[in-house]
Formats: structure tokens, C-alpha cells, sequence
């Protein structure tokens, strides 16, 4: 019977590992030489294998040596861990000089060579400088000099709303449109109602997107197998166009047909939905100052989102200074003490 502590020659029984090995229940043993190896509980107990293999003949199978290298890592010590699927957890030391954690299995068959600091290097080397490039409504400003957690630099971004806002080189995508402040436009009923009329979404009816098809109309295609094209529309759900055409004509004017009994109306409705919507808001809202009120001094500018006065001052590409005020005068105060501070030639607003 094995159990744990118990020796058998040179084997001292470690812990049972969660699985079988030849029919029989998998222990985790370390030698008397410091090596470690994982043995079926039918071999100690028949004493078929007393030993890692340092006393001569096959050395077993899964062996781990006292300082053994594999790949970038060095294995230091067994942790006492197992991971979730029950393979014991080694602690490593990569080439790089981090220590860290892997599941012995995966080291031994060549599934973990590093402790990720290749994959880092990679992200690095091909990120390019971002600086004054615009991503949708956010303008990159400069490298913040911090990293995300998978190595990449994290860049200060200015909204076009004023606000600014950290972002990843990952998180430059198409997909991210602005600080959060693009997706809170559109979250009253009002506002959802004037995207969506009917079942039918109105996004995708005025989209100023290039059709995806090689012809380049929405919803004609060429049908290589019967050599024809095809007009397609699908409304509110329900295809009302599905038809093949001898000629390339032929099948973009059945479309545009199509378009002008289902979208023209639905068109229509949206723009008086969107007019009686607007005149109820002005009606209500208070007068606010028009986008552009100019404070006369550089770097000072009403903030009409919050009714008041901002001021800010960016010096080599990073924010220096960037507050709200009540008044103009306190705002333009701040902005030339924040001057003095940071005098420079380099100043970029």
C-alpha cells in the first residue's frame, strides 16, 4: 500500500496525483539523488522501480533533475501545488532573470519554453508609434511609459469630448470609438427609438459603408456556379428580394427598385421622428453656448457638457494642466501661473 512518506529504496512517496498510470492510481516520488519522478503505485509496491534511474539502467520517464533545463527555464523546486487538471506546479526561473510558476507536464513535452517574456519582446517589436494618430473620436497624445499586462505601452489619448483617457496599443481598435462618452449618447428611449423603426434598423439602412461583395452594390453578387448575378434584400427580417439576373444591370436596378419601396419610406419616417424628437429637446433644454465660444486667451475654453470654464496647458505631448472652473477669469489665471511653472519653447497648446 502507498501512502504518503513512505519509502520504497531510494523513492520517498510525495503526494497522489489525480490520475492512473497503467491502470493504477499516478504518485509524484522524489529520489534520494533530489530528482523528482512521476511512477504508477503497482510499481512501488512490486518494487520494479526503487530508484529515478540514478543508480543505473532506464532512467524514468517523467524526471525532473535538480536544476534541469528545459528550453529558456531552469526547474528550481516542486511547489507542493497541483494545477486544475492535477499536474504538479514547478517553480522556474527563465532566461530572463523572472522566476515563475508552470505545470511540469507542460515544461517537459515543450508546451511552456518561457515564462512569457518572448511573447512580450514580440508584442513590443512590432508596436508602432502611435503619436498623433486619431482612432476614431481619440487622438493619441503620447506613450504614458506604462505597460498592460501583456507588455503592451499604454498611451494617453485626448476625447473629442475634452476628456482624456489610458488605452493599450490593443485597445486602438475600429471598435473603440471614444473615452465612453460615444456610447452614452444613445441610451435614452428617445434616442434608441430614432435608430429603430419599425424592426428595422436604421444604422444599417443610412450606413455610408462600401459594399462588402466584389461588385460594389449592397446585396448584388456574381454566382460563379450558374454565372448570373444576384440581387438579395432582407427588410425588418423578411427576405423581398432573392433573384438571379442575366446582366450586371439588370440585377443593380431590380435592387434599387427594391430599396425605394422598402427603405425610402422608412427613410421618411426617420427623419420626421428625428425632427419632432430635436424640437421637443430644444423646447426643454436651456440655452447653452454654441461648440467654438472662444475665451480669447490660448488654452482656455467653455466647457458646455458642465457649464463651466476649462483650462489647459499640454507640454511635450503630456497634460500639465487640465481644470474647471465657475468663472473665465479664474480659469485664465490658472492657465498662466501653470505657464510660468512650465515655461518652455516646446509647449504644444
Amino acid at each position: 500500500m502507498v501512502e504518503k512518506g513512505i519509502k520504497f529504496g531510494k523513492l520517498k512517496a510525495i503526494t497522489e496525483l489525480p490520475k492512473t498510470l497503467r491502470d493504477s492510481p499516478a504518485w509524484l516520488c522524489k529520489c534520494d539523488c533530489r530528482s523528482f519522478i512521476i511512477i504508477s503505485a503497482s510499481m512501488l509496491e512490486g518494487n520494479r522501480r526503487t530508484h529515478c534511474g540514478c543508480d543505473g539502467g532506464q532512467p524514468a520517464m517523467f524526471r525532473v533533475q535538480p536544476n534541469q533545463r528545459e528550453n529558456m527555464l531552469v526547474l528550481i523546486s516542486y511547489t507542493g501545488r497541483l494545477d486544475d487538471s492535477g499536474e504538479p506546479i514547478w517553480l522556474c526561473k527563465c532566461d530572463c532573470g523572472e522566476m515563475t510558476e508552470k505545470p511540469i507536464k507542460r515544461v517537459l513535452y515543450g508546451l511552456d519554453k518561457d515564462c512569457g517574456c518572448v511573447f512580450i519582446k514580440y508584442i513590443q517589436a512590432r508596436e508602432k508609434d502611435l503619436t498623433d494618430k486619431k482612432h476614431n473620436h481619440l487622438l493619441v497624445i503620447s506613450k504614458t511609459g506604462k505597460k498592460s499586462e501583456t507588455g503592451e505601452n499604454i498611451w494617453l489619448c485626448e476625447c473629442d469630448c475634452g476628456e482624456f483617457v489610458e488605452l493599450a496599443t490593443g485597445e486602438l481598435n475600429p471598435e473603440r470609438h471614444s473615452c465612453g462618452c460615444y456610447g452614452k449618447r444613445l441610451t435614452s428611449s428617445e434616442d434608441i427609438g430614432m435608430l429603430h423603426q419599425d424592426g428595422t434598423n436604421m444604422a444599417v439602412i443610412l450606413s455610408q459603408k462600401p459594399a462588402r461583395s466584389a461588385s460594389g452594390v449592397k446585396g448584388v453578387c456574381y454566382r460563379q456556379k450558374i454565372n448570373k448575378w444576384r440581387a438579395s434584400m432582407v427588410f425588418q427580417g423578411k427576405t423581398v428580394l432573392h433573384k438571379e439576373f442575366e446582366t450586371f444591370e439588370d440585377a443593380v436596378e431590380a435592387r434599387r427598385k427594391a430599396e425605394e419601396i422598402y427603405h425610402q419610406p422608412a427613410i421618411e419616417k426617420f427623419v420626421e421622428y428625428h425632427k419632432s424628437v430635436v424640437g421637443r429637446r430644444e423646447g426643454t433644454q436651456k440655452p447653452r453656448r454654441k461648440h467654438g465660444d472662444i475665451s480669447g486667451v490660448p488654452g482656455v475654453t467653455y466647457y458646455h457638457a458642465k457649464n463651466k470654464w476649462r483650462a489647459r496647458l499640454i507640454v511635450k505631448k503630456k497634460p500639465v494642466l487640465d481644470k474647471l472652473f465657475d468663472t473665465r477669469e479664474e480659469a485664465v489665471s490658472a492657465r498662466k501661473v501653470a505657464e510660468k511653472l512650465h515655461a518652455s519653447p516646446r509647449s504644444d497648446y
